[in-house]
């Protein structure tokens, strides 16, 4: 799967885990790490083995997946055409917006 970045601080976050750990702290660098790894070997994001949640809002689907108890990976499914809630799994392009931990920005 091809990851696009929203900021320069979440692509440093996912390609240097040295950077990661320090902006997320060692668990949640090695489950975002861990993510990322799964993400890297699907073609289709539906591949990806951890389920996320759906969001609908302004037009746009946004996916969050967990990492730990209370921090998650906000993601957005590119594509050619329309993307919405059926065919968001079809999709082998994201862009990796944020990571949140209790609501608080991290990456």
């Amino acid at each position: 799967m091809e990851l696009h970045y929203l900021t320069p601080k979440i692509r440093r976050a996912t390609i240097d885990g040295k950077a990661a750990t320090k902006m997320l702290g060692e668990d949640l660098a090695r489950s975002y790490h861990s993510l990322i790894a799964d993400m890297r070997g699907a073609i289709y994001l539906h591949e990806v083995p951890d389920e996320p949640k759906v969001n609908w809002a302004e037009g746009k689907i946004g996916l969050s997946y967990p990492l730990g108890d209370s921090a998650v990976v906000e993601v957005e499914p590119i594509g050619a055409g329309v993307i919405n809630t059926t065919n968001w799994g079809d999709v082998h392009r994201v862009k990796l917006l944020r990571i949140l931990n209790n609501g608080k920005l991290l990456a």
